[in-house]
């Protein structure tokens, strides 16, 4: 399942999470960025280390 780290009010999340029910994939979003933090974090950074919102982890 993919996952996309990201908020939902995040327009860059929204155009990947749209995308994704288009074409009826399955995933799962957790909430990073702004108010929930958790970009500066080592099992983040190690999956994005620009340490920015979407990220897509398949």
């Amino acid at each position: 399942m993919i996952t996309v780290w990201g908020r939902a009010s995040s327009s860059n999340v929204q155009k990947v999470t749209w995308t994704l029910d288009e074409l009826g994939v399955e995933y799962e979003r957790i909430d990073r960025g702004r108010e929930f933090g958790g970009l500066d974090t080592p099992e983040y950074l190690a999956n994005n280390p620009n340490g920015r919102v979407p990220t897509i982890q398949d």
